[in-house]
């Protein structure tokens, strides 16, 4: 699709890498993210959390510089960096002023091309992941996420938690992330992403400079794709844990969406249902039954031809079976006697249509916004046009996407479940 955003340009170097920028002359800063193709789907077995593992090395030792060296030379210059990892994605950002974007970039991309491994650094960062896992561990709205996805995905990588294991961080060798990091890499697996006041060309011309000297005959790109092949079925978890409350997990896969369309789409159900105060879930959950102080639905696509929507709560243990039971009440109401109403469109339009501007306000959320969309359809999307689109939206849409999403049946189910006094 071609582009037709002002002042957005995408470029693609001859070694496959794709530049991707968005020219903002108002503001006098910047922020500017590598991408690479690359998550938890593709930890090798019995090492999960090497993606991860890999995200934090890049801050450790680079050909250049030291860790300390890293962070003095980011905030010598007021800058902000860091990193994430998904399932299917690995970034590395930073946000500065303008005049120090070249000093930014080269930082950038000194840890996300550079990287070396030493044992001891290695084994610091160790250390420091298994106490993040841990941290999860000790928090339940965190640790159930990870504990559905074994049960949405089963056996496939997507099942795998992102930070991994304690065990399998264990497993992860030198020599395990040197082959990691030479697999997946490399410039034809990345996207280099900038919003600010930066031209597209100094971008392309510095990525040239910086990026084009690295395996510049290989233009493979990490395709992996997996695809949920088993049915949903209503698969139920029940993990006893030191904790007050009980929190419930529902969940299942949905397909990738080709276009954003009908991920708009997707988000007004969602919004209608589950997220925000006006909500069905939490006027009658929270403000009718005073069940929980947390209920909430979300969704998730992935680059890997899958996504998932989860829904949760937070109860007394004794109302396990009262909540989900209102939850699936809902959903039934939803899709017969008490369809979406037009009221509720409009008002999760403007929460959408709001969400969306605001968002394309932060150079941060920018950077984002061009990955989310380069990524996962192949283009950026124009803010009329998202707008447009959601405007169009009917209520025949948002009874479709209810009936093909939101019916109940076919849910996965976890419950972290507060231990017995005294065990």
């Amino acid at each position: 699709m071609k582009n037709k955003i002002k002042n957005y340009n995408k470029t693609e170097l001859d070694n496959g890498l794709v530049v991707a920028s968005e020219f903002v002359p108002v503001v006098g800063s910047f922020a500017a993210g590598v991408s690479i193709s690359v998550g938890s789907r593709d930890d090798y077995k019995n090492k999960e959390g090497i993606a991860h593992f890999m995200e934090h090395s890049a801050f450790r030792h680079t050909k250049n510089r030291t860790a300390k060296q890293i962070a003095n030379e980011f905030e010598n210059i007021g800058a902000y960096s860091n990193a994430w990892t998904t399932k299917d994605i690995t970034c590395y950002y930073v946000r500065a002023i303008t005049n120090n974007f070249n000093k930014a970039f080269e930082l950038l991309s000194d840890i996300s091309l550079n990287t070396i491994f030493i044992e001891n650094e290695i084994n610091k960062e160790r250390s420091i992941i298994i106490e993040e896992i841990k941290s999860y561990e000790d928090d339940p709205e965190e640790n159930i996420l990870d504990l559905i996805d074994s049960l949405v995905f089963s056996n496939n990588p997507m099942s795998h938690s992102i930070t991994g294991t304690q065990q399998s961080v264990s497993n992860i060798l030198l020599a395990d992330l040197e082959a990691f990091q030479k697999q997946f890499y490399q410039p034809s697996n990345m996207l280099i992403s900038v919003a600010g006041n930066i031209e597209h060309d100094k971008v392309v011309e510095l990525t040239e400079k910086l990026f084009n000297t690295q395996n510049t005959n290989d233009k493979t790109k990490n395709t992996n794709k997996y695809i949920q092949k088993h049915k949903d079925i209503n698969n139920e978890l029940i993990v006893n844990k030191p904790i007050q409350q009980a929190h419930i997990m529902l969940a299942h896969t949905i397909k990738k969406f080709k276009n954003p369309k009908e991920l708009y789409k997707l988000a007004i159900a969602n919004i209608i249902f589950g997220d925000g105060m006006s909500s069905r879930l939490y006027q009658v959950l929270r403000e009718k039954y005073g069940l929980a102080y947390s209920v909430s639905s979300s969704y998730q696509t992935y680059i890997s031809s899958c996504g998932q929507i989860n829904i949760y709560s937070a109860t007394d243990k004794t109302n396990i079976e009262k909540t989900t039971d209102l939850i699936y009440q809902q959903m039934t109401l939803l899709n017969n006697s008490k369809k979406p109403t037009e009221k509720e469109l409009k008002r999760a339009k403007e929460q959408l249509k709001t969400a969306t501007i605001i968002e394309m306000e932060s150079m941060a959320s920018k950077i984002h916004n061009i990955i989310k969309y380069e990524l996962y359809f192949g283009y950026r999307a124009d803010i009329n046009d998202i707008i447009n689109d959601v405007e169009n939206i009917t209520l025949d849409d948002i009874v479709e996407i209810n009936a093909k999403y939101l019916l109940p049946d076919n849910w996965h189910k976890c419950v972290l479940m507060p231990e017995e006094s005294g065990k």
